[in-house]
C-alpha cells in the first residue's frame, strides 16, 4: 500500500513486512551505491532513521524477516498478530507470526488428513471489538522485540515506551510455535513513562528454528502476551546431519551437543511423509537406518525433538 498514487524510486509503502529464509542475507536485496532497494515505512519492525538514515530494507537495523517454517511448510498458514492503535496510528504491540498447520495429520484416511482446519485461523472477534481493544491502555507499550544469534547463545532485546503496574516479564520458548515453556524472567519497572531497554540471553538455545514469546505479568498476576519472534540457530558443524541413501535404505548420521531422544521423518519435496522412526542421541551422536522405497528425486530428512530441529535435502 502506498500513500499516494504516484510511485517513484523514493516512495515508501504505508506498511510492510518481509518474509524469507532466516539464513538469507537481506543485504543481497540492497544496492546502496546505486540507491536501489526496497523502501521501508516507519512501523513496529522497520525505521527510516535509526541514529543514521536507513531508508532501505537490509540497511542498518532494517533486517527483520518472518521465516517460512517449518522446513517442510506445506499446509501451514502464516498468521500475523499484533495490536494497532487507531488513535495514535501506530503499532502498540509488535507484529508476531504463528504458523498454523491446516493439515491435521491424525486421520488414518489420507483424504481426511488433508482437510484444512479453518477454525485454527479464524478469530471469531468482531471488527468493532478489535478497534475498541486497540484503544484501551496497554500495561506495556512495546517499541520493539528482537532476537540476535550469538556464537553460543540467542540474545533477546526488547524496548518499552511506557509501563503500567508491570511486575515482570516471562520469557517463553518453543520448538514448534505452538507449545511454549518459560525459560526465564526479567523484572519490570512498575509504572513509568520512560523508555526502558531489556535484555535476556538464552545460553542453551535449541537447534534449528526457535520461537520466542514475551508475557508481561502485573502485580495482580494478570498476564498479557506481547508477540512471537523466530530465530534460527545451529552449531557450526558440517557433520551435524548427514544422509546417505542406497538400496532403499536411508542412513542418517547425527551429531548434537547434548544427549536426547527424538524422531526422524522422511518426506518427499511436497511434504508427503514416507517414513518415521525414533532416534536416540547418546554421547552426542547417533546412526539410524530407515528402510524406505525411493525414486531418483529429491527428498527431505528431518530430525525433531524437544530441543532440536534439523533438516536436509538428499537424493538416492
Amino acid at each position: 500500500m502506498f500513500a499516494g498514487t504516484t510511485v517513484t524510486n523514493t516512495t515508501a509503502p504505508m506498511d510492510a513486512v518481509f518474509f524469507g529464509d532466516a539464513t538469507y542475507s537481506s543485504v543481497k536485496l540492497l544496492d546502496v551505491v546505486n540507491s536501489r532497494g526496497y523502501m521501508v515505512p516507519d512501523n513496529d519492525i522497520y525505521k527510516k532513521v535509526d541514529g543514521a538514515p536507513q531508508p532501505y530494507f537490509g540497511q542498518g537495523t532494517n533486517t527483520t524477516v518472518f521465516a517460512p517454517q517449518p522446513a517442510v511448510d506445506k499446509g501451514y498458514f502464516a498468521k500475523l498478530g499484533g495490536v494497532y492503535n487507531t488513535n495514535a496510528n501506530k503499532w502498540t504491540t509488535t507484529r508476531s507470526i504463528t504458523y498454523v498447520s491446516l493439515l491435521d495429520g491424525t486421520s488414518t484416511n489420507a483424504a481426511d488428513a488433508l482437510v484444512p482446519q479453518l477454525s485454527d485461523i479464524e478469530t471469531d472477534v468482531d471488527v468493532s471489538k478489535v478497534t475498541q481493544l486497540s484503544e484501551d491502555p496497554l500495561p506495556v507499550n512495546m517499541v520493539s522485540f528482537k532476537a540476535k544469534k550469538q556464537e553460543n547463545s540467542i540474545l533477546l532485546n526488547w524496548v518499552t515506551a511506557s509501563e503500567q503496574n508491570n511486575h515482570h516479564f516471562d520469557i517463553l520458548r518453543s520448538a514448534d510455535g505452538t507449545t511454549f515453556k518459560v525459560i526465564g524472567t526479567e523484572k519490570g519497572n512498575g509504572t513509568t513513562s520512560n523508555s526502558i531497554k531489556y535484555q535476556y540471553e538464552d545460553n542453551n538455545p535449541l537447534q534449528g528454528v526457535s520461537y520466542y514469546k514475551l508475557r508481561q505479568v502485573d502485580y495482580n498476576d494478570n498476564a498479557t502476551e506481547l508477540g512471537v519472534i523466530t530465530v534460527s540457530y545451529s552449531i557450526e558443524d558440517s557433520g551435524l546431519l548427514k544422509v546417505y541413501a542406497k538400496n532403499n535404505v536411508v542412513t542418517l548420521l547425527l551429531s548434537l551437543n547434548q544427549d536426547q531422544q527424538g524422531k526422524i521423518i522422511i518426506t518427499d519435496i511436497t511434504g508427503k511423509k514416507l517414513a518415521e522412526q525414533k532416534a536416540v542421541i547418546a554421547n552426542g551422536t547417533a546412526s539410524v537406518n530407515i528402510p524406505v522405497v525411493l525414486q531418483n528425486k529429491v527428498y527431505v530428512a528431518t530430525y525433531l525433538s524437544e530441543t532440536a530441529q534439523l533438516s536436509t535435502k538428499f537424493m538416492p
